[in-house]
């Protein structure tokens, strides 16, 4: 059976500033005794600019990502936005590997609940 524990990690999302830890997003720690050695790779060219937003998943592959504003499993009961790739600043993205990483020898690995949402989702919450 899988253990969850909640961690809530400040992350330099977008908002209305350029400041980079305004912002906040939900994440968890999942144990998981399955995580191998190459679970952090990156795989795409970075961004020139580390405040340019990426496809978590790009770089951190095996990363959970169950965003719960895209299913009816939140406060507001009702699906919020449409889409399930989680996307971040590149350098929100660069400590989240880290994180990943050092979780890793000790068999967890992160889930991210919440990341990037538009002005419109943000707005009707």
């Amino acid at each position: 059976m899988k253990k969850f524990i909640l961690l809530f990690i400040l992350l330099s999302l977008c908002g209305c500033s350029q400041t980079k830890n305004e912002d906040t997003a939900n994440s968890s720690i999942v144990s998981n005794s399955q995580v191998s050695s190459s679970d952090v790779v990156v795989q795409v060219t970075p961004p020139e600019n580390p405040l340019d937003f990426v496809r978590v998943r790009d770089y951190i592959p095996n990363i959970i990502v169950d965003l719960k504003y895209a299913t009816k499993n939140n406060f507001t009961g009702e699906i919020i936005y449409n889409y399930d790739d989680a996307w971040l600043r590149y350098s929100t993205v660069c400590k989240l590997a880290d994180a990943q990483e050092k979780l890793k020898e000790y068999g967890y690995q992160l889930c991210i609940w919440d990341a990037f949402r538009s002005a419109k989702s943000q707005q009707t919450l």
